[in-house]
């Protein structure tokens, strides 16, 4: 009789390297961005793919939290930061740390590093890497477009 777990797991690691080449990274990002922003073009920005749509750009980013990858993108409309989305993290006791309401504080920011947004009380270390990993994507994006140096 077949060992079951070990199959299992095979068959799940198969399965897995399959939707990875079905589906690279840059295209899942580039699905999230056209569901955002309409028709979108690339952004040649370092690290994680970028894409823009007239005024209208998304960056994504992947930072340290402390209980795991935090990623998500930061959605900028002219010259303003129009939100801050988290599309995986795990901090938090209850998975939520990064709510909404304090994501809704980003909204209206200049879209030049340093952005400031008060830490979420509990979650500092998080909270912070969000605010890093959005100022680190806005320099990026603003030295790309010949902005800063």
């Amino acid at each position: 009789m077949p060992n079951r777990p070990l199959a299992t797991v095979v068959a799940l690691v198969g399965v897995a390297l399959c939707v990875d080449l079905v589906f690279p990274r840059n295209a899942i990002h580039r699905r999230l961005a056209e569901e955002r922003l309409g028709e979108v073009v690339s952004i040649d920005l370092p690290g994680l793919p970028a894409f823009q749509s007239g005024e209208r750009a998304m960056l994504f980013f992947d930072h340290d939290g402390v209980e795991g990858p935090i990623r998500g993108a930061v959605v900028i409309a002219g010259d303003q930061v129009e939100e801050v989305l988290i599309h995986e993290s795990r901090e938090g006791l209850d998975h939520r740390a990064l709510s909404d309401a304090w994501l809704e504080s980003f909204r209206g920011a200049e879209a030049r590093p340093p952005v400031v947004v008060d830490a979420v009380s509990g979650a500092t270390v998080s909270s912070r890497a969000v605010v890093d990993a959005v100022n680190e994507r806005l320099k990026e994006w603003r030295i790309a477009r010949g902005l800063d140096e």
